[in-house]
């Protein structure tokens, strides 16, 4: 009898663990892949998307399309806004009878050359637009419909009226990027796509995004004046967490599995961070889904 005692007490604690745990619910696994835009210096005379039709470019996109599409997902988001999706859902109409978009900055949209091939790779009704863009605050034109946008509209009116004299310990936060970084044409030239994108998505890049980006604004007023946390606030936060929030409304869990979202690199750090600590996702790290050639 105390042996069975002795045993039950030693059990105890191992059903009492089992009674606890509770089931892990399905997470739908996301790729967030970070990119240059591949349009944005095509009537420039800079040498970073020069070539991006070339025959060795235009390869090195196929193997980017191959790595998302064996990953397979059900969904592909991109950075553009919902009122635009019929404007890309026109095209990837086209794109799907082999009629590429005439206007050659559209064709080297990344939404094209990574969202339209992946999703026609894998016979998906297209992609899907899920930015949110501020309208034209600065512009005398511009006409506040939400409380958020009156808001901005008066961010942009006070920062007019300021100036360096008005910053906050504007010695430290001037300071530029303290660590090195490679010429980013220079860097492309020496590497495929895979291995470019790969490099603009690691934390220290995510450091230097988000330094470059907003450092300066923090000193922007003086004691209890913060107009320009104000905009970072709006511009980066409230921003990319509109962004999460359109896909959060496009879920249907029951059928999804395995998402991919081509974006902007700056955004990702902020993204994934909402990804991370929700518990229906499982973000899936990008160097295990591109391949890269050695």
């Amino acid at each position: 009898m105390k042996k069975l005692l002795l045993l039950f007490l030693i059990l105890l604690p191992t059903f009492s663990l089992s009674a606890q745990t509770k089931p892990t619910p399905k997470k739908i696994q996301i790729v967030l892949l970070g990119t240059f835009h591949l349009n944005q210096s095509l009537d420039s005379n800079s040498r970073l998307h020069s070539d991006l039709f070339s025959k060795k470019r235009q390869k090195e996109v196929d193997e980017i399309v191959n790595s998302l599409a064996n990953f397979n997902p059900d969904k592909i988001y991109v950075e553009n806004t919902p009122d635009r999706q019929p404007y890309w859902d026109s095209l990837y109409f086209n794109y799907q009878k082999g009629i590429e978009p005439s206007n050659r900055k559209v064709n080297a949209n990344e939404i094209v050359q990574f969202g339209f091939k992946t999703a026609k790779k894998l016979n998906l009704k297209g992609v899907k637009c899920v930015d949110f863009q501020p309208a034209d605050y600065d512009s005398p034109n511009f006409k506040t419909e939400y409380a958020l946008e009156k808001t901005i509209k008066n961010l942009f009116d006070q920062m007019g009226a300021y100036n360096d004299s008005v910053r906050t310990n504007d010695e430290f936060l001037s300071k530029g990027y303290p660590f090195k970084r490679p010429k980013q044409d220079s860097l492309l030239q020496k590497t495929t796509l895979a291995e470019y994108i790969l490099a603009q998505n690691t934390p220290e890049s995510a450091a230097y995004f988000t330094y470059s980006d907003w450092s300066w604004y923090y000193g922007l007023g003086r004691k209890d004046e913060y107009v320009g946390v104000d905009v970072i606030a709006n511009f980066h936060y409230s921003r990319n967490a509109r962004i999460f929030a359109n896909i959060l409304r496009d879920v249907e869990y029951k059928k999804d599995n395995r998402y991919v979202l081509i974006y902007g690199s700056s955004h990702i750090p902020f993204l994934k961070h909402l990804f991370e600590t929700y518990p229906y996702f499982e973000v899936i790290a990008l160097e295990n889904v591109l391949k890269t050639t050695k």
